[in-house]
């Protein structure tokens, strides 16, 4: 999970968010839960990421991801 955690539960954007999610490929994560407003970039900029990228707004969104048992 990668974002900063405002003091409403938002996640807000975080920089240089290209180098944290391939370092996170990197060390074999298979999927990865950043901030919605940061999806976008790293779509554009990464199209050949081989880990599943999950834009979330809230902290409430996040954790209803992490705690999903389909999963």
């Amino acid at each position: 999970i990668i974002g900063e955690v405002g003091l409403g539960a938002e996640v807000r954007r975080v920089n240089q968010i290209q180098a944290r999610v391939k370092e996170a490929q990197n060390l074999g994560f298979k999927s990865c839960i950043l901030p919605e407003s940061n999806l976008n970039e790293i779509k554009k900029e990464f199209s050949g990421l081989k880990i599943e990228l999950i834009g979330v707004k809230t902290v409430s969104e996040a954790l209803k991801y992490v705690l999903d048992e389909r999963r």
